[in-house]
């Protein structure tokens, strides 16, 4: 009897071992990598604002749904890569939005982006070099990074976009 017991445990400890190292089920993450390859698509082509706005929402959505079928270790992990990416594309967005909104304003300097509260943390995160302004009618100083900040951000998301086929496509 103890003996049976002891095969038993063996058993569940080797399919939980199997399960955490699997093979990544690629079909779960096909409507994920399909809507990254349209955000990509739009970014060469030169997509409208609010067309960018739905594909991250609908690559959101995907992030979603991926997040609640996942099973192993490593499906998680992707996961998390994939939350990375959005994360990425959503800064870019928001630097884009700041631009958008600021351009018009005859204080910002062409070239520049408006260093708002929104975004503070992706100078920190990104390492962006701030230049100083004084507001003239008022004397209030702020900041602003060049607007090819932009450029670098979407890099970084195609850098992580690389990393996840690396891992999409690694023999497990």
């Amino acid at each position: 009897m103890k003996h049976e017991g002891i095969i038993i445990v063996g058993l569940c400890a080797v399919l939980l071992c199997a399960s955490c190292s699997s093979k990544i089920d690629k079909d779960k993450f096909r409507d994920a990598n399909h809507t990254v390859i349209a955000i990509q698509r739009s970014l060469a082509a030169d997509v409208t604002f609010q067309d960018f706005s739905e594909l991250l929402q609908r690559f959101s959505d995907r992030i979603t749904v991926l997040q609640d079928t996942v099973k192993s270790k490593r499906e998680r992990e992707l996961v998390q890569e994939y939350v990375e990416l959005l994360e990425m594309y959503q800064d870019g967005f928001l630097l884009w939005k700041y631009q958008r909104e600021f351009s018009g304003h005859s204080f910002v300097p062409e070239g520049r982006i408006y260093v708002g509260q929104d975004v503070e943390p992706l100078v920190v995160k990104y390492r962006f070099e701030t230049e100083s302004h004084i507001f003239e009618p008022t004397g209030q100083h702020w900041k602003s990074i060049s607007a090819d900040s932009i450029k670098v951000v979407w890099q970084s998301a195609d850098q992580q976009r690389k990393r996840i086929d690396m891992l999409l496509n690694e023999e497990g």
